[in-house]
């Protein structure tokens, strides 16, 4: 993707190599407290610059912005020479290349002069650090108490001149319209930033008429080693998304398929996934639980085992934290505890890791004994935090429905493991009827104690199937009182307690979208289904590039909150891969199910990692049928044949489910 100068050159672009961050503006700026270089929720500078022959890098020479998904290009003019800052994030470092050419037709000398802005600190501290730097090679080390940071280049000369000083980068970000006042929902909460500079770092290259050289510039937390070959450090970062997004091929969704599967590359970190940028650089477990199905059909199982893993090393007494970042954990929100069993669940349907889940026990025990703790009456009394963490909501229906879906989840690994379960699964049905009872007469109830009118019982239908008619609750969330060109309402407009700006009072949320594109997906509302999906399509990009806004004004359609939201993008690939695929690994059960629906997309090639195999599966859609072929299913297969007319290497077949052999090639026609 490019953009020039002469539009949307205020907005915002992430890069992550896994463990570092980079936050920055597409026009070179740093202009925020969040932007820089961050490994995970701690701070390692606020900026770097570059002066080139006496004149600075900055915005107004940057007349060029180009986004590759796993890199960024800065593009500048200055007098007699063209500059380009590629930036990668390569695997243990950041590299800054500057590409200078020669423009004239003569010889010219450049220096080049690196400033930077370090700023090593938690992302809740405002405090002053003392810093010490040291050289090594031609490289600096600058660390205080709690960190590191080196940087430099191939060759290059440090000249220290070290000094203290405070700086605001979010007036910037101010400026550009971004919310920045503390205590505003969504707000940044810019402020007075502190920053040590240590000195000046100095590289000089000659440059023929029209020639063309490279500096590359290093930035890590750790000591970096046979700098030399930053090439080979850029080909394995291409690598790294080219082996996430070869697994996608389809021209129809190509572009967005870039953009989804960049996304959520950005929010791996060693220990999980982070919930949001800028702001959200920590472990939420509800967003990630709720992104994990993604990142597993993405087969970043290493990925979703760490972040099952960190979670469970902080269970107390049952109790799942809401939040974790580098410092502590919060235990304030009831929806984290089944959201972990659910996790846990899916990711053994995945894996098939018997002996991940069997090391799971103990804990999942655990979670499932504080769950039944809180039962009264067979519904869930919990005072911690829904999705709705801005509201007290006692009795929420989603934390029902979650609840309900978990003792399932969780009685079915015990039952794997040769434990006893047939408690849970009882529990599981008596919720689901008391949800039934209590939430579905009349209007679907939010909750049962300050009842307002919401979308919420969207959640237990994108979840699970109900015995009852929900066509007619389906469609209103897509009239007027719900649905905007952004996605759906959290308040219907005719509720007393709306607000069009309002952080769950009526804003626009993507999350929910996509979580009201699974319900209309499960319920075979096809048309609804795609309808919504395009729209999120449509929030892409809006304020960073490649990435979905965390909520938007309903009345302006503003974006607002964190310019890239994890859960704003994952469902999209849930849903591409579930629904529009139809690919359901069921390891936990040692099968997979097959069910594609009758979406309208022409041609689509998947390779998907199930448990130990990798799978082809080539879709084809002609008129009206499907063909698909197969190759590698890693086990036995299960299809339901719910079409006019299906043949399995070309011979029909009118079985109610179709059964297809493991690592065997087939051939399937199925007309609709």
């Amino acid at each position: 993707m490019i953009i020039d100068s002469s539009k949307d050159f205020n907005k915002n672009y992430v890069l992550n190599n896994g463990g570092l961050h980079l936050f920055r503006f597409v026009n070179t700026n740093f202009g925020s407290k969040w932007c820089g270089l961050w490994n995970f929720d701690k701070k390692l500078l606020d900026y770097w610059a570059y002066k080139v022959n006496g004149t600075w890098l900055s915005m107004n020479n940057c007349f060029e912005f180009e986004h590759r998904f796993w890199c960024a290009n800065h593009k500048h003019k200055i007098e007699n020479l063209l500059v380009t800052e590629e930036v990668v994030p390569s695997k243990e470092n950041f590299l800054s290349i500057l590409k200078i050419k020669n423009t004239s037709q003569s010889k010219i000398n450049v220096s080049v002069s690196l400033e930077v802005g370090v700023n090593i600190r938690y992302r809740d501290e405002e405090r002053d650090y003392k810093y010490s730097t040291k050289t090594k090679r031609s490289l600096v080390e600058v660390k205080n108490e709690i960190g590191s940071l080196w940087f430099g280049s191939i060759r290059g000369v440090f000249v220290n001149s070290e000094r203290y000083e405070k700086h605001n980068p979010g007036e910037y970000a101010s400026y550009c319209g971004y919310v920045t006042q503390p205590g505003l929902s969504g707000s940044w909460g810019e402020g007075i930033q502190s920053k040590y500079v240590p000195g000046e770092y100095l590289v000089e290259i000659e440059l023929e008429a029209e020639e063309q050289k490279e500096i590359p510039f290093i930035f890590s937390e750790k000591e970096i080693t046979n700098q030399k070959n930053y090439w080979e450090w850029i080909n394995s970062a291409e690598k790294r998304y080219e082996r996430l997004r070869e697994q996608y091929k389809n021209l129809e969704y190509d572009e967005n398929l870039d953009k989804i599967i960049s996304s959520l590359a950005t929010f791996g970190v060693e220990k999980g996934f982070v919930a949001g940028y800028p702001f959200f650089n920590e472990i939420w477990t509800r967003d990630a639980c709720w992104c994990l199905p993604a990142y597993l059909y993405l087969g970043m199982f290493d990925h979703a085992k760490k972040l099952l893993s960190t979670i469970a090393l902080r269970i107390k007494e049952g109790k799942v934290p809401g939040l974790i970042n580098s410092r502590k954990c919060f235990y304030n929100s009831s929806d984290s505890h089944p959201l972990w069993i659910i996790g846990l669940y899916d990711y053994l349907d995945f894996t098939g890791d018997k002996k991940f889940g069997k090391f799971m026990l103990k804990k999942l025990k655990e979670v499932l004994e504080y769950g039944k703790s809180r039962l009264q009456n067979n519904l869930i009394v919990d005072g911690g935090y829904s999705w709705m963490d801005s509201l007290d909501r006692k009795k929420a229906i989603e934390i029902q429905a979650l609840w309900c879906r978990a003792f399932y989840c969780g009685g079915s690994i015990l039952y794997m493991n040769n434990e006893e379960a047939n408690e849970y699964f009882q529990i599981s049905s008596k919720i689901l009827e008391q949800i039934n009872k209590d939430y579905w007469n009349g209007i679907p109830k939010d909750n049962l104690e300050k009842n307002f009118k919401s979308p919420n019982f969207i959640f237990q239908l994108a979840l699970m199937h109900i015995s009852r008619n929900v066509s007619k609750n389906l469609s209103q969330l897509m009239g007027n009182e719900y649905l905007t060109p952004v996605g759906i309402r959290t308040r219907p407009v005719s509720d007393k307690g709306y607000d069009p700006k309002g952080y769950h009072t009526g804003s626009v949320w993507p999350f929910l979208t996509l979580v009201t594109a699974l319900a209309h997906c499960n319920y075979e509302e096809t048309e609804n289904a795609k309808r919504l999906l395009d729209i999120n399509f449509s929030n892409f990009d809006k304020e960073c590039i490649g990435g979905i806004n965390e909520f938007f004004e309903a009345d302006s359609l503003k974006p607002r909150g964190c310019t890239s939201q994890a859960w704003s993008v994952a469902g999209i690939l849930t849903i591409i891969d579930s629904y529009i695929l139809g690919i359901k690994p069921k390891l936990t059960e040692k099968m997979i199910i097959l069910d594609p629906s009758k979406f309208n997309l022409k041609n689509f090639e998947r390779k998907i990692r199930i448990g130990e195999g990798k799978a082809n599966l080539i879709y084809s859609k002609k008129e009206n049928r499907i063909e698909i072929d197969i190759k590698n299913l890693p086990v036995k297969t299960k299809m339901p044949n719910v079409y006019s007319k299906c043949f399995v290497n070309e011979k029909e077949t009118k079985d109610n489910v179709i059964t297809l052999q493991p690592n065997k090639p087939y051939r399937l026609i199925l007309e609709i």
